[in-house]
């Protein structure tokens, strides 16, 4: 519960620096609009030429663009401003301040900061989904949308996990800010479909070490009926394992940090 408050209280913190920011706000707003656009067009001149892409359709490689960038958004909102300043954090100290506060460790390195306009941007690709929903014959039923919604988050967390079992190196390599560019590696790769990977080694490789294809794939293929129970339990457990690993980084790299004063 407390984590809760703290979390709301942060909420409204990150909403009045926007609104006192708001040339900044409409400028960040602009460009996320603009991105989810170009992803758009970029599809549109693909399939002008073919009829599917690994047995994917137009609508449904709309959604499956769309699902990776809710994502994306998601994370930008919540989660990638504080694990960058958490990195910075462990050589200019201000890590330090973050032991003394009576909350978890993993709470402060991955909540904290809101991105207002990175959330409100998720609003764009959300009406893409919807609009290509629309325009096919079968409508997805309430526990498809349901589902969808729920690993949609699933893979907010999953990413989150991910980037911080990569971000914990900083307790014994100080410069690893670097590694931000696999976040975009792995938001590259899921919004492409899994089938564009032939070879099953390959593919199992970016589901399950490099998690890349369930971040978008899983809550887009329930969606569109593509998916089953199997690849949802998939989704749960590579998600599950995924956040201990995060939790034990962190902790084996507290054991390892001294302080800003080392």
């Amino acid at each position: 519960m407390k984590h809760i408050q703290v979390f709301l209280m942060q909420c409204e913190l990150s909403f009045m620096s926007a609104a006192i920011f708001r040339l900044n706000f409409v400028l960040m707003l602009a460009q996320s609009i603009i991105n989810t656009l170009m992803g758009v067009v970029c599809v549109q001149f693909i399939y002008a030429n073919v009829q599917a892409v690994a047995g994917w359709n137009k609508q449904e490689m709309m959604v499956l663009l769309s699902t990776s960038l809710i994502v994306n958004q998601l994370f930008r909102a919540f989660v990638n401003p504080n694990q960058l300043a958490f990195v910075q954090g462990i050589g200019s100290g201000a890590f330090d301040h973050i032991l003394l506060r009576p909350l978890s460790i993993i709470y402060q390195i991955s909540a904290g900061k809101v991105d207002i306009s990175a959330l409100i941007s998720a609003l764009a690709p959300a009406a893409v989904v919807a609009i290509n929903l629309r325009a096919m014959a079968a409508a997805p039923s309430a526990a498809r949308i349901a589902i969808f919604t729920m690993l949609c988050v699933f893979s907010l967390v999953l990413l989150s996990s991910f980037m911080l079992t990569l971000y914990s190196l900083s307790f014994w390599f100080v410069k690893a800010s670097g590694l931000n560019n696999v976040y975009y590696m792995l938001m590259s790769f899921s919004e492409k479909p899994g089938e564009i990977f032939s070879k099953r080694g390959i593919s199992m490789c970016f589901f399950y070490v490099i998690p890349a294809i369930p971040l978008a794939n899983a809550p887009a293929r329930i969606l569109l009926g593509k998916g089953n129970a199997s690849l949802i339990l998939a989704h749960c457990a590579i998600t599950a394992v995924f956040f201990l690993l995060a939790i034990l980084a962190v902790k084996t790299g507290l054991r390892k940090y001294s302080g800003a004063s080392s």
